[in-house]
């Protein structure tokens, strides 16, 4: 067995891909409007987006119905080259500001936004694999 993709399910499928294609660049690889499920690329990754509807019907009766609508526990990380201007373009569309950019003490720049489905977001970026121990 081998890791597929991650799935948010959320409130409106359509204005969630548009999002992430405006905030994040990333591609439409399909929506199916009967089923209310499309997948967005993230290079060669794919993020499943799906309505609680359909969750409704892939899961009957136990499906977990969010009280705020909201995932929980879940953020998908993105590695940015620029994590400020990154930071800007997400809340320029739509996203809600949680930790403007700031320095890790392994060296890595992270900076994180809610998406319009209250998903958190990393912006990220890349980690040195040269370095495993924290900055003095």
């Amino acid at each position: 067995m081998k890791f597929g993709s991650p799935c948010l399910f959320v409130k409106d499928v359509q204005q969630t891909i548009a999002f992430y294609i405006d905030a994040f660049g990333l591609d439409k690889k399909f929506y199916d409007p009967d089923f209310d499920f499309g997948i967005v690329m993230a290079g060669d990754a794919e993020i499943g987006i799906a309505s609680h509807e359909a969750g409704n019907r892939m899961m009957p009766e136990k499906f977990p119905q969010p009280e705020s609508g909201n995932p929980q526990g879940v953020e998908l990380a993105f590695y940015s080259e620029n994590v400020e201007d990154d930071y800007t373009k997400a809340i320029k569309a739509g996203a809600k500001p949680l930790a403007s950019p700031y320095d890790t003490p392994w060296g890595q720049k992270v900076a994180y936004v809610e998406s319009i489905e209250g998903t958190i977001i990393g912006i990220c970026s890349p980690v040195d694999e040269g370095n495993n121990e924290p900055a003095k």
